[in-house]
């Protein structure tokens, strides 16, 4: 039986990058969670860069 794949995924983002690159090689499953993993951190950094941009953005307009 696996862990349902919000509750797996949970677990793998606490991991450091160093853990997580290791749990590639456990299975395909799990490299596939692993990635997908990565990814949504990725995205996240993304996103929290674009809402500072915007927030230091709306703050700069309102002091002009």
């Amino acid at each position: 039986r696996q862990l349902p794949i919000y509750l797996a995924k949970s677990i793998l983002s606490l991991l450091d990058k160093k853990s997580l690159k290791q749990c590639k090689h456990v299975s395909t499953y799990w490299k596939k969670l692993a990635i997908e993993v990565e990814d949504e951190e990725a995205m996240n950094n993304m996103l929290y860069d674009d809402m500072m941009l915007l927030q230091v953005n709306g703050i700069a307009r309102c002091e002009d």
